[in-house]
């Protein structure tokens, strides 16, 4: 039986364009759905799909300006947290312990869709499908590796997005 319902979460007051882009964008991902199994894959087709991890170029990474501004108050405890989440994250990726791994990017997943910080979700929820789907243990860990990598980046961007604006630049 096929799940009902949608994996997003908006801040009121929700727009139009919003509702579309989510409807969009659930009906995209159930149509492009495939049946192959993980372990039936070669291992070029392995390699592309790691190489297909690494996300967006720089210019489309979340900033200071998308949390909403009654988070504003917020941001470094949500910073502080995120900061240890990621070094938890690499801990338990490294000890191959994937129910906590994914249990803890769901956990972060949450608190960036509160501060709708979508790139950083759509990063947290590669983790968690990575976990789920990757049958083979190393392939699985270079692909959470690649992530984490570029969940960092995107934490300090969004730092350096926060620090810029408290300048006034």
């Amino acid at each position: 039986m096929a799940s009902i319902g949608f994996d997003g979460w908006f801040v009121k007051p929700v727009t139009q364009a919003q509702i579309i882009g989510l409807l969009q964008e659930d009906h995209s991902s159930r149509s492009s759905k495939t049946a192959v199994p993980q372990s039936m894959t070669s291992k070029s087709e392995q390699s592309k799909q790691l190489a297909s991890v690494q996300t967006d170029p720089e210019n489309t990474l979340d900033t200071f300006e998308k949390v909403p501004e009654q988070f504003h108050a917020l941001m470094d405890s949500f910073l502080a947290e995120m900061r240890g989440g990621l070094v938890e994250m690499n801990s338990l990726n490294k000890a191959n312990n994937g129910l906590a791994l994914a249990a803890k990017a769901h956990y972060l997943k949450g608190n960036c869709m509160l501060f709708q910080l979508d790139k950083m979700v759509d990063l947290l929820k590669t983790v968690e499908k990575s976990v789920k789907n990757e049958e083979i243990a190393q392939v699985k860990q270079q692909k959470v590796d690649l992530v984490l990598e570029k969940l960092e980046f995107s934490l300090k961007y969004l730092e350096e997005s926060l620090m810029i604006s408290h300048n006034g630049f």
